[in-house]
């Protein structure tokens, strides 16, 4: 039997999510959860991720289209949280991708690769910037500008806390949430996108000095930008005082409305363990970033 696999890490924002799609550069690095799809030439198209049947025609199409296959069977292992701001339908949708290429034989290069994830991601997502995508792809941490050469940064902040609001989303209706103010308070939203460029360039720097403090208060500061466009919510908030009061400086990670947060310092997360029923979280843990890539 004729088979490919292929695999692909979730991934965070760090600074610029939401702003990022209209022009501000954005942070983000790839962490250590990971998800693995295996391809089947099949008798008939099927699409199992952990173990239950999904519907995603578009997908299919996609895989027969590029390995030259009549019908195929997707088998998909995930440890990414779904609706959580960890990217996971990126990572589904490159890990695909890539799998599909190696069953016909081809050797792509990573910009092919790219665009054919994007193309997935189109159907998901309404207006995606592409950095959920460069990240899984790439690996590393980096500095994303939709349209532009993205840069590696030499972090040297390796691990970041993982904190699981217990929330979930739907990240097209927020992006979409976003654009209508942005059509409708055009200036204060223009000055809102200066400022996310600002902090994810501030943030590059303290990254690479390994100034866990400035990362810190970075961190509240893009919070307080994700508030002002409406995109936490009242537990987030209440959650993220919570952290506070235990020294630990967190913010949304990704499109907002629940989902994972992040935070330093990662010295705290035993200590926040023990806490997470006090606090409402689901989870909290200390990941790595990764330089894995296919």
């Amino acid at each position: 039997m004729k088979f490919s696999e292929a695999i692909a890490p979730a991934k965070v924002i760090l600074s610029g999510e939401h702003f990022v799609v209209h022009g501000a550069r954005a942070l983000a690095g790839a962490i250590n959860l990971y998800l693995k799809t295996r391809i089947e030439e099949s008798d008939k198209d099927i699409i199992r991720s952990n173990g239950k049947i999904i519907r995603a025609d578009y997908v299919l199409e996609k895989v027969k289209k590029i390995a030259g296959a009549k019908n195929v069977k997707i088998l998909v292992r995930s440890a990414v949280p779904k609706s959580a701001g960890l990217g996971s339908s990126a990572s589904f949708h490159v890990a695909t991708i890539i799998a599909a290429f190696k069953l016909k034989g081809t050797n792509p290069s990573r910009e092919e690769i790219f665009e054919e994830s994007m193309e997935l991601e189109r159907k998901v997502h309404k207006n995606p910037s592409g950095i959920d995508v460069w990240a899984v792809l790439n690996g590393g941490v980096f500095i994303f500008k939709k349209g532009e050469k993205n840069y590696s940064v030499n972090s040297k902040v390796k691990k970041i806390l993982l904190i699981d609001s217990g929330q979930r989303r739907n990240t097209g209706a927020l992006v979409s949430k976003v654009g209508y103010m942005r059509e409708n308070e055009p200036e204060k939203f223009s000055e809102l996108v200066e400022i996310a460029d600002s902090i994810s360039l501030s943030m590059k720097n303290a990254l690479e000095m390994g100034d866990v403090e400035k990362v810190k208060g970075l961190f509240r500061i893009n919070q307080s930008l994700l508030e002002l466009i409406d995109v936490s919510t009242p537990k987030i908030a209440r959650l993220l005082k919570k952290l506070q009061e235990y020294g630990i400086s967190a913010k949304i990670t990704g499109a907002g409305g629940g989902g994972y947060l992040i935070g330093l310092p990662i010295k705290k997360v035993d200590g926040l363990k023990t806490k997470e029923v006090k606090l409402g979280v689901r989870g909290a843990y200390d990941i790595n970033f990764t330089h894995f890539n296919n």
